[in-house]
């Protein structure tokens, strides 16, 4: 089930290395203009259903 993650709970995961995916579903305008971080996969919101294959299935999947 989706649940929220504090930056202190994202931290926890990674230093416990925890096989996460930071998935970023934002368009490349808004990437543009907000940014992002080293280690996101952007796959846009409207390109998810035809990109599903991209994304593991055996990880957390982290998304901003």
């Amino acid at each position: 089930a989706p649940k929220a993650l504090s930056a202190e709970e994202v931290k926890a995961l990674i230093d416990k290395k925890v096989k996460f995916f930071f998935l970023d579903v934002r368009e490349p305008a808004e990437i543009q203009a907000l940014g992002s971080m080293r280690g996101y996969v952007n796959i846009p919101l409207s390109q998810l259903g035809a990109r599903l294959s991209e994304i593991p299935k055996n990880a957390l999947i982290v998304t901003a």
